[in-house]
This record gives structure tokens, C-alpha cells and sequence, in this order.
């Protein structure tokens, strides 16, 4: 029982040691796409809203910040 605790409380130190890690790949791909999104916003107010180009290059461009992840 002592045995599982420990090995339990080893698992919990392998977690918590890797949440810093996840957060900052994790944020840096929330501040991607929020450049994606800002970038679409441009090409929106650019084009007046009719160019459905815009939605395929923000789509482009989330699916580069997933493949970098």
C-alpha cells in the first residue's frame, strides 16, 4: 500500500513537472491563432466582408499553427 502511494505521488511530480511546459507550447499556439484571427479581421475590413478568400486564408493559417504544436 505504501509502494502505491509512492508510486502514485511520482506520477502526480512527472504531471506537475510537465504542466509548465504545456502551457507555454499551449499559449504559444493560442497567440498563433489569435494572429490568424486578427490577420482575417484585416482582410474582412479590406474586402468589405465579400471575399470568402479571407475564411480560407485563416483556416490555412490555423491549421499551420496546429502542425506546429
Amino acid at each position: 500500500m505504501v509502494m502505491m502511494r509512492v508510486a502514485g505521488l511520482a506520477k502526480l511530480a512527472a504531471i506537475a513537472a510537465a504542466l509548465p511546459v504545456l502551457a507555454v507550447g499551449s499559449a504559444a499556439g493560442d497567440q498563433c491563432v489569435d494572429k490568424c484571427r486578427a490577420a482575417n479581421n484585416q482582410c474582412r475590413i479590406a474586402t468589405k466582408g465579400t471575399s470568402s478568400a479571407c475564411d480560407s486564408r485563416m483556416q490555412l493559417c490555423i491549421d499551420g499553427c496546429r502542425a506546429r504544436r
